[in-house]
């Protein structure tokens, strides 16, 4: 896994270092959205690759977490997102609405890669649950010293057995 790992970062590195030369490079400010999309998946992608070296380690180091706006991790998850929700779902007939509510809250302590990679994954299986379509709703709450994100859909939800093994890891449907 530490091999494999190692390998795939130097593709991801690539990957950003190609994104930021079109990004210098780039004329057109229309295609600046997409490469910014191309760079930062990437470098989640690079933090993806520390967690699994991380978790074939026998005793895991701690990540450093650095202060990140909540708002910023959900807009970027939702843009990074939109070919699922939005492309994708309009295509096979479907319309998914997005909804947010984001109230300001102060920064949080965090991995904003690893939280992006979260939210980017409850959208999409939001999306899949909802093959109609529906609505997603993404909020922040805060009370008092603390923030809480919310996600909801109106998808058709998981099954008892789905639902017991949500949390292991590498399961999937």
């Amino acid at each position: 896994a530490a091999g494999v790992a190692h390998d795939f970062n130097n593709i991801l590195a690539a990957i950003v270092f190609q994104a930021e030369v079109a990004l210098r490079l780039a004329k057109d400010q229309a295609i600046r959205p997409s490469l910014e999309n191309i760079q930062q998946a990437a470098l989640d992608g690079a933090e993806t690759v520390k967690r699994i070296r991380e978790f074939t380690r026998t005793q895991p180091s701690r990540e450093d977490l650095g202060l990140v706006d909540l708002r910023k991790i959900v807009e970027s998850a939702l843009e990074m997102s939109q070919p699922q929700w939005k492309d994708q779902a309009q295509a096979r007939g479907a319309t998914i609405r997005i909804e947010s509510s984001l109230k300001d809250s102060p920064p949080i302590r965090g991995n904003a890669a690893q939280l992006r990679q979260v939210l980017v994954n409850l959208i999409i299986n939001a999306v899949e649950a909802m093959p109609q379509g529906g609505d997603i709703r993404i909020e922040t709450v805060r009370k008092d010293n603390s923030v809480a994100l919310m996600v909801t859909d109106n998808g058709i939800g998981m099954d008892e057995d789905t639902a017991r093994r949500v949390f292991e890891p590498f399961f999937t449907t």
